[in-house]
């Protein structure tokens, strides 16, 4: 058998197959003509610790490969866990912003009727001001000159320094009141 041969079988070989080389060998060995009885102890030796190197070796891969499947194992359990991990956590989030976004929906409602309130309110306001009119005006001091009477005539006196204007009822364009004839009832 060549060297390739015997790499080969211990290599893939199994172990009865090794051990069974192993014996040939040793039986090659001491069918040979003897050269030296130390060389022949030595060589059988060898071929002993190289059968029991290689069970060895066969059980250590084999071994290792159970080890490898468990480590794919536990890298697919950790793959699940770290998901599961992340799904729980993005839950709870999703859980906290619901609750912000409830929160923030009744702060909207609140929101809401305060500012229908406070539109009430102003309509209110507004309907309640719509029937005043209050004005204050002066006439600039070139007016209060030529306008000191008694005067003959009746003439529009035209104040032209305004300082409130309620209701806009005062023209000083015109210098004339508006007021309206109609009469409101006020609440």
């Amino acid at each position: 058998m060549s060297g390739k041969e015997v790499v080969n079988q211990l290599h893939y070989g199994d172990e009865k197959s090794i051990k069974n080389e192993a014996r040939r060998t040793e039986a090659t060995i001491s069918d040979q003509q003897p050269c030296q009885p130390d060389i022949h102890t030595v060589l059988r030796e060898l071929s002993t610790k190289l059968a029991e190197q290689s069970v060895e070796l066969k059980y250590t891969k084999n071994q290792m490969s159970v080890m490898e499947k468990q480590l794919e194992e536990l890298k697919k359990q950790y793959e699940v866990l770290s998901a599961e991990i992340r799904l729980k956590a993005s839950e709870k989030q999703m859980e906290e912003l619901k609750r912000e976004t409830e929160g923030q929906a009744l702060e909207l409602k609140t929101l809401q009727i305060r500012a229908n309130v406070t539109e009430s309110q102003v309509s209110e306001l507004s309907r309640e001001n719509e029937y005043k009119i209050a004005f204050s005006a002066s006439l600039s001091t070139e007016e209060a000159v030529t306008t000191t009477g008694p005067f003959n005539t009746d003439f529009t006196l035209k104040y032209t320094n305004v300082f409130v204007n309620i209701g806009k009822a005062y023209s000083p364009e015109t210098g004339t009141v508006h007021l309206s004839t109609t009469t409101h009832s006020q609440p």
